[in-house]
């Protein structure tokens, strides 16, 4: 095959509570300057006193999982889906601000969200997103800018993400 540019086209971001069908997805807006995907890997090294011990290099890996982050900004989005979004956990009607108890577990409680990233080219489905890390917007005399991410973990069959083919 042979190397070409590559355009994913215009991301359009749509969320929902965990597991919810494509009709249940809330438009949340379109991304400035596309969304950043990084997948992220772990590991756990093996060391042993043949390189140095626990101050030597590993002589192995054991694989211990993964993850991908998502990071996208935002200028043209629904308020009321951002508003749900910064609640931090899949609810249909959040009270902005308020601080929730420690001790909810968000994947196994149902607590994370679907992320999908619909565009021309490869659209993204990610099942189990949780809002983490930054969630900020601007207020002042110029247009806002919404900018948040999102940790995403293995669904229930495995999957962090697949190809996205719904409308």
């Amino acid at each position: 095959m042979p190397i070409s540019v590559q355009v994913s086209g215009a991301v359009l971001v749509k969320v929902g509570p965990q597991e919810c069908a494509d009709t249940a997805l809330q438009i949340l807006g379109y991304t400035a300057n596309g969304v950043r995907i990084q997948e992220e890997d772990f590991y756990e090294e093996i060391h042993s006193d043949e390189r140095g011990g626990d101050s030597g290099p590993p002589i192995d890996l054991v694989y211990q999982g993964k993850r991908v982050r998502v990071t996208m900004e935002l200028v043209k989005w629904d308020a009321a889906v951002a508003d749900q979004l910064a609640a931090r956990i899949s609810v249909t009607t959040p009270q902005p601000g308020l601080a929730y108890e420690a001790g909810i577990v968000m994947v196994a409680g149902q607590k994370a969200f679907r992320l999908v990233l619909k565009s021309n080219v490869a659209s993204w489905d990610l099942p189990v997103a949780v809002v983490r890390g930054q969630f900020e917007i601007n207020k002042g005399s110029r247009h806002s800018r919404l900018m948040l991410a999102f940790e995403c973990y293995p669904d229930s069959q495995g999957y962090i993400y697949k190809p996205y083919t719904g409308t």
